[in-house]
């Protein structure tokens, strides 16, 4: 696992790129398998990938983000920004927020790390404005050709003993329903370094094509963003 996932908010894809390749080579038996709200500024942002974007519309106050070369797609709130972090520096990404102080701090050090795995990284732009703690709720994702005889109880396991070794709770883990694979959902309950609450919602899919893709919304404000990551994760394709 990274060392800088020790020291970040539970960060995502950073766990998403150590949960792939732990599982390289993974052999358990296969288990079973809202309203929009952001910032007022309008969204300008480099956006991700267009490639082949799903048929269907997306939910209402919602829009496709995601990428046709990483075989990932999820529908997110129509103010979120959507960046492609492959395709953008560190600099123009964090510029897209009003976050300052520690909450800038803590999503710079963030996107950094994301980058180096040329994550999706998905956005509420004004959320770092009104949470008490500058955090900026997010969602990233990532979508690996898995190694070896991956099966979803193998990712399973190794998301369990990743997120472990930073002392995260695991509140639930159920099978989800996606497009393009099977996958599971697990919520977890972390400590930001700052040490303030957040929530996450993982969905970890493996595709029928045999890729490993990992979907994390992240917030300090349950209450508000839960009802949306859930219909977010709902729609979520992989290719």
């Amino acid at each position: 696992m990274p060392s800088n996932l020790k020291r970040a908010r539970p960060a995502a894809a950073l766990a998403a790129a150590a949960l792939i390749a732990a599982c390289a080579g993974c052999s358990s038996p296969s288990s079973s398998s809202g309203p929009d709200h952001g910032g007022t500024t309008p969204a300008t942002s480099t956006p991700a990938d267009a490639g082949q974007r799903p048929a269907q519309a997306a939910p209402a106050g919602f829009k496709w983000a995601g990428s046709d070369t990483m075989l990932v797609w999820v529908a997110i709130p129509q103010r979120w920004v959507a960046l492609n972090l492959a395709q953008v520096s560190v600099g123009q990404a964090t510029r897209q927020f009003a976050t300052t102080g520690i909450g800038y701090s803590a999503l710079r050090a963030d996107l950094t790390s994301l980058k180096e795995e040329g994550a999706l990284f998905f956005a509420d732009r004004g959320s770092g404005t009104t949470s008490a703690h500058g955090f900026t709720t997010n969602a990233s994702a990532l979508c690996q050709r898995s190694a070896g005889s991956t099966t979803i109880a193998g990712l399973e396991a190794a998301m369990r003993a990743e997120y472990a070794q930073i002392k995260a709770r695991i509140v639930t883990v159920t099978p989800a329903s996606i497009a393009g694979g099977k996958a599971f959902a697990a919520r977890l309950a972390l400590t930001a370094s700052a040490g303030y609450g957040l929530t996450e919602l993982q969905v970890v899919a493996l595709s029928d094509t045999g890729r490993t893709c990992i979907v994390t919304f992240t917030t300090d404000d349950p209450a508000t963003f839960l009802p949306i990551f859930e219909q977010a994760a709902a729609t979520i394709e992989v290719g």
